[in-house]
């Protein structure tokens, strides 16, 4: 049997990540979350995802530096997520 694909969500709303977390997990995706782009490295190092949800602002280091930290070492596609209040 194949393994589901895996998810990394990186997102420092709680509300956000908690949202795009389960509608991915319906869809019997594994996930991972990080809130800030330090943490988002480092779980991307550990679990390896398929695909990458990545906020751009984030605390400690922002999305495209964690980007740019992932795309020498992995191509794995990486979705950016971008927030804007009216």
């Amino acid at each position: 049997m194949i393994p589901a694909p895996s998810i990394l969500i990186v997102e420092d709303d709680p509300r956000t990540s908690e949202l795009i977390d389960r509608f991915l997990s319906k869809e019997v995706f594994r996930t991972s979350r990080a809130a800030d782009g330090r943490t988002a490295i480092d779980t991307f190092a550990a679990v390896g995802p398929d695909l990458v949800i990545l906020d751009v602002m984030l605390p400690k280091v922002e999305g495209f530096e964690v980007c740019a930290v992932i795309r020498p070492t992995s191509k794995v596609p990486i979705l950016f997520l971008l927030a804007s209040q009216v």
